[in-house]
């Protein structure tokens, strides 16, 4: 937030920043406690999340999060 890279924006508010390490940290401690299934970061929020924005995608890929903007793509991919 403070650097305003995304998901957050120069006079953006902290929202976007808190679902996205929310997120990160809820994955971080399911990984840690052995979930290998699929977990899946789903938005519509393309503007501020990018698709996802490298600063985001390296923090996703370290906990094996995959990134959509397809909420049919995301429920199928963690149903199978």
């Amino acid at each position: 937030m403070v650097a305003n890279l995304p998901p957050s924006r120069q006079g953006g508010e902290m929202k976007d920043c808190v679902i996205v390490e929310e997120c990160l940290e809820l994955t971080r401690q399911l990984r840690a406690n052995g979930f290998a299934r699929k977990c899946v970061f789903c938005t519509s929020n393309s503007n501020d999340y990018g698709a996802p924005h490298p600063n985001l995608a390296t923090d996703f890929a370290a906990v094996n999060l995959t990134f959509t903007t397809n909420l049919p793509w995301a429920v199928h991919e963690v149903r199978t």
